[in-house]
């Protein structure tokens, strides 16, 4: 996620996770614009972050939730097609 935010590295993601609650084991990566701007060149911010990460509108809190909702339903019908 790509935020502007006056907390530490770190605590940012921290906070991310304790705002969502996932059911799920996840890792959030939150980073700053001056931060993306500053790594872009790096494969893994210009190709993961970049070109494959989703713009989410600005109510973090409801649309993480429903963001994680969401995935959470991908999860359990990907555990019913493997049986």
């Amino acid at each position: 996620m790509i935020a502007d935010s006056n907390l530490a590295f770190l605590r940012r993601s921290v906070h991310l996770a304790r705002l969502t609650q996932p059911k799920v084991g996840i890792q959030f990566l939150v980073c700053t614009p001056a931060e993306i701007q500053a790594l872009q060149a790096r494969p893994f911010i210009k190709i993961e972050i970049l070109e494959k990460g989703k713009l989410m509108p600005l109510q973090p809190q409801e649309d993480a939730k429903r963001w994680m909702d969401f995935a959470g339903e991908d999860l359990r019908m990907a555990n019913l097609a493997m049986g």
